[in-house]
Order: C-alpha cells, then structure tokens, then sequence
C-alpha cells in the first residue's frame, strides 16, 4: 500500500543510488509532484513583480489613476475572456452562462453585505474602499483557483510535471494580473507594498489547487468548467459594476476604449501564446 511519502515523493535515496547524472539533474530528483508545486510556486510569485514599478511611480493624480484602473479593467476582462473559453472547452454554453452568473451573483451578494457597511475594515482600510478592495481580492482569488485546477489536472493528464517553458509563461501571464491588482488596490487607498503582497496572495490559491487537483484528477477535472466560467462572471461583474464607472468619471470615452482594448489584447496575446507553448 502507498505511503503519504510514495504519493508526494519524499523518498530519502541511498548514496550508492544518487549517480553522476542524478547530481547534475538537479531538480530532476524531484518527483512530478514535487516539482509541479516548485513551478507553480514561483509562477504564482511573480504577481509580487506587478507592484515593484508602482514603487518608484509614487503618488498618481485622478486622470493617470483613471488611466491605471481602466487598464487594470482591460486585463481583467481579458482574463475573463480567456476563463470562458477555457469554461467552454470542458462543458456546453449553457452550463457555462450558468456558472458565468453564479460567479457574478456570488460576488454582488457579497458586495451587498458589506459595501453599505461604514464601519468595516480590511488591512487599514475602511468603509466602501476596505469592501472593494475586499470583493476585488476575492473575485481575482477565484481565477487564480481555477488556474490552479487547470495546472494541477494537465500536468496529470500529461504523466509530466509542467514545462519550464510553460512555468515562464504563467509567470508572464501572472505579471500583468499581478499589475492589474495592485493598481486597483491602490486605487482603494492600499499602499503600493501592501498591494503587491496581495497581488501575491490573490494567486496562492494557483499552487494550493494544483496539489489535489493533480492527486485526484478525475474529480476535479469535472471542476475545470465551474471554476473557470466562476471566476469569470466574478471579475466581469467587477469590471462592469466597479472600474468602467470609476474611470469615465476621469477619462474621456476615446481614451476609455482604446486603453481597454489595448490591455485586454495584451491579455488574450498571451493566451494564445501560452496555447501554443
């Protein structure tokens, strides 16, 4: 019978064992599993690298903050965009509409419970910028949980752990998400170095899901389309409810779009790109 240790490879190899190539290979003594958390780890860390030039920015006045929130809306969106065909790939469109509005639904309950309360406090903030920092935390914590799914279940389906190449490329996709929460963070009245540490904790849940998922992949692999279509309708509903409005009060329409639509590009470039890795 397997062991906790067999499952996860914590194997403790003999001396005699450990040849020349074993030494060399490095991380190649890792098990699959092992070296999956490895990667993701660092993937998910890279978000941090989002805030670290908002550092030296400083202060930003109303109509560059309006610029950063609705390009942060652009990313968000493209991720969105990405999450629902990804949903697709996995179940039919219907169901995925209906997970798309769960997700919505379930952060406008949300909202409603703690948005009109003046005397709630998150991390220094209070009042309605504590409760949309907070919804905004959840609402990209979802999408990291669904990446994590998604990791964990390829990597297994695949008998490998992920691919450096494919490791740089969550990282890469993680800078301008990373980014994107800072920025709207910050928006909120959160200092830049409180910001990109939750822009880091925002995609713990990547790594943390790609664990079980990766050790039972047929019972979360039915998951994939609910936590993808979740968290989509989860960030739309944000973007729509929160950012747009936020910055049309400091941007003009022109501006507004062509900002939006570049960022969300950038996003679905990066997709396609990863595909194809």
């Amino acid at each position: 019978m397997s062991t906790f240790h067999d499952i996860i490879g914590l194997h403790t190899p003999t001396i005699e064992k450990l040849d020349e190539a074993t030494w060399r290979g490095g991380v190649g003594m890792l098990s699959p599993l092992q070296s999956l958390i490895l990667k993701a780890v660092i993937a998910a860390s890279t978000s941090g690298l989002g805030g670290v030039p908002l550092y030296f920015v400083g202060e930003l006045p109303p109509h560059v903050m309006g610029f950063c929130i609705i390009f942060a809306a652009g990313l968000m969106t493209g991720c969105s965009v990405v999450l629902f065909m990804e949903g697709l790939e996995h179940c039919n469109i219907m169901y995925a509409m209906i997970y798309t509005l769960l997700g919505a639904m379930l952060i406008h309950v949300i909202g409603y419970f703690i948005t009109d309360t003046q005397d709630f406090h998150f991390v220094g903030l209070k009042g309605a910028n504590a409760s949309k920092a907070l919804l905004i935390i959840l609402s990209m914590s979802l999408h990291s949980l669904g990446e994590g799914i998604s990791v964990g279940v390829s990597a297994q389906s695949e008998h490998e752990s992920i691919g450096l190449l494919v490791v740089i490329s969550l990282a890469i996709h993680n800078i301008p998400e990373g980014i994107a929460t800072s920025l709207l963070l910050m928006s909120r009245g959160m200092n830049v170095w409180t910001a990109s540490l939750f822009s880091v904790i925002c995609n713990l849940p990547q790594p943390l899901m790609a664990i079980p998922s990766f050790l039972f992949m047929e019972t979360f692999e039915h998951l994939l389309p609910f936590g993808f279509c979740l968290a989509s309708g989860a960030m739309t509903y944000i973007v729509c409810s929160e950012l747009i409005p936020e910055s049309s009060e400091k941007l003009s329409r022109s501006l507004l779009i062509s900002t939006f639509s570049t960022s969300l590009g950038i996003i679905v470039a990066i997709a396609v790109c990863a595909k194809h890795v």
